[in-house]
C-alpha cells in the first residue's frame, strides 16, 4: 500500500500543473509537440472537450471538421474556411499563427490531400487535427499514399497529427502504432475492448471497461459526473489512469485492485445559470450581505 501511494505521488508530480491547470483552462494530459496521438471514445464521452481544452493553448493548427463542431464552439480566435485556395492564401499571409478550421466538401478525401499539402509547406510546429480520423485513415491493408506518408514522416516536418475516432478497430493500425500519445474514454463493447487489448494489452482493455463514464444532461447543460481515461504513452511509462474529477493520474494497477481515490461531489449548477442563483454560492452571499455589528454608530 505504501508503494502504491508513492507511485500515485509520482505520477501526480509528473503531471505537473495539477488544480491550477484546471483553474487556468488547460489540460493535464499535456501534449508533446510533432508527435502523433490518437483519442478513442463512444459518442458522449467527452474527447471533443478534451480536444477543445488541448486546442485552447496552441497557436498553429488546422482543424478537419468533419462533424462541424467547431460552429458549435462559436470560438472568436478561429477562422473559417470552406475551399484549398481559401486556406493556402490564409497559411502563406501568416504562417506563425492561426487557429483554422476546414470544413470539407462531399468529397473528403480531395478535401483532406489539399489541407495536408498545404500545412506540411510551413516549416513551424503546427498541428493537423482531424475528427472522425477514419473517414481519411480507415482500416484495411490499402492506405491513402499522402495519409501513409504524414504517419511516416510528420515529426519530420514539425507536424503532429491529432485524430479522433469512436473505436480503435475502425482506424488503420499503422496509426495507432505510430501515436505517441493514446487517450482511451471507457467503453465496454467487445470489439472495442478486444482491439484495445490487442494494441495495449488485456490489462488496459480491463481498465477501459471499468472506468467512470461522463453522465451529462445535454438539455440543461448539467455535468452530472465527470470520467476517467486510460493515457497510454512511449515514452517509457506505464499506461495510467486519469481522472477529471480530481485532476490525478492513478496506476493501472492501483485502479484495477480498487484503490482509486473517491472523487468529490459537485452541485448540478447550469452552466449559463447566474451566480444570484446558485445554491453554492448561498453561504459566501450570506456573509457579503451580513451587516456589521458597529453598522450606524457614529465614531467617537
Amino acid at each position: 500500500m505504501h508503494l502504491v501511494r508513492r507511485e500515485v505521488a509520482r505520477l501526480n508530480a509528473c503531471a505537473g500543473r495539477g488544480a491550477r491547470a484546471r483553474l487556468q483552462g488547460e489540460a493535464v494530459i499535456e501534449l508533446t509537440p510533432c508527435n502523433n496521438v490518437c483519442v478513442f471514445a463512444p459518442v458522449s464521452s467527452g474527447k471533443t472537450n478534451l480536444l477543445r481544452l488541448w486546442l485552447a493553448n496552441e497557436n498553429r493548427y488546422v482543424r478537419f471538421d468533419y462533424t462541424g463542431e467547431t460552429r458549435k464552439e462559436n470560438d472568436p480566435s478561429v477562422e473559417h474556411y470552406h475551399d484549398p485556395r481559401g486556406l493556402l492564401d490564409r497559411l502563406e499571409k501568416n504562417p506563425y499563427y492561426f487557429r483554422i478550421a476546414y470544413h470539407p466538401g462531399k468529397n473528403v478525401m480531395e478535401h483532406y490531400r489539399w489541407c495536408q499539402r498545404a500545412i506540411w509547406m510551413l516549416d513551424t510546429p503546427r498541428w493537423m487535427v482531424v475528427d472522425e480520423y477514419h473517414r481519411v485513415c480507415p482500416q484495411g491493408p490499402r492506405l491513402d499514399e499522402d495519409v501513409e506518408a504524414a504517419l511516416r514522416l510528420a515529426r519530420h516536418n514539425q507536424l503532429g497529427l491529432i485524430g479522433l475516432s469512436q473505436r480503435p478497430q475502425d482506424v488503420n493500425k499503422l496509426f495507432v502504432d505510430s501515436c505517441r500519445l493514446c487517450v482511451v474514454f471507457r467503453s465496454q463493447e467487445s470489439n472495442f475492448l478486444n482491439a484495445c487489448g490487442g494494441h495495449w494489452g488485456n490489462d488496459v482493455a480491463d481498465a477501459i471497461a471499468e472506468l467512470r463514464p461522463l453522465v451529462y444532461d445535454e438539455v440543461n447543460k448539467v455535468c452530472k459526473q465527470k470520467q476517467q481515461c486510460v493515457v497510454i504513452t512511449r515514452d517509457g511509462n506505464a499506461p495510467r489512469v486519469y481522472d477529471f474529477a480530481t485532476d490525478q493520474f492513478i496506476p493501472l494497477d492501483a485502479f484495477l485492485a480498487g484503490e482509486a481515490p473517491e472523487p468529490p461531489e459537485e452541485p448540478e449548477t447550469h452552466a449559463d445559470q447566474p451566480d444570484a442563483l446558485r445554491s453554492d454560492l448561498a453561504p459566501q452571499r450570506a456573509r457579503d450581505e451580513r451587516v456589521p455589528d458597529d453598522a450606524g454608530i457614529p465614531d467617537e
